[in-house]
């Protein structure tokens, strides 16, 4: 698998939401080899080859709104979130306000 650095347009991270993370973790490490490392305070992040690739979480201890079903969040990079963001209600769609997630850059959703 490659591990470089993302370009805008590619995919470049993932968040598994799931109410069995351990089965989660055991599958997809059977299934692709991921290794992962444990989160402080919860959940876990997948690795390939010792690069951080996407996370693994438990819904039950998420901050994920009670009812939120499992579901894989698929991020993709982009030059400017706050611009994307833009464009996005420009043409009609829905983005929520982006925000900084700790050192690693901003996001929106």
């Amino acid at each position: 698998m490659n591990v470089r650095p993302r370009k805008p347009g590619e995919f470049c991270w993932f968040n598994l939401m799931t109410p069995q993370p351990a089965q989660a973790r055991t599958f997809f490490a059977q299934l692709f080899g991921w290794t992962y490392l444990e989160i402080p305070g919860g959940g876990h992040v997948a690795q390939v080859a010792g690069h951080a690739i996407g996370g693994v979480f438990d819904l039950a201890t998420s901050p994920a709104p009670p009812g939120t079903p499992p579901h894989i969040g698929v991020l993709v990079h982009v030059a400017d979130a706050d611009a994307t963001a833009a464009r996005v209600r420009e043409l009609g769609g829905t983005a929520r306000p982006p925000f900084d997630v700790m050192q690693q850059g901003r996001m929106a959703v």
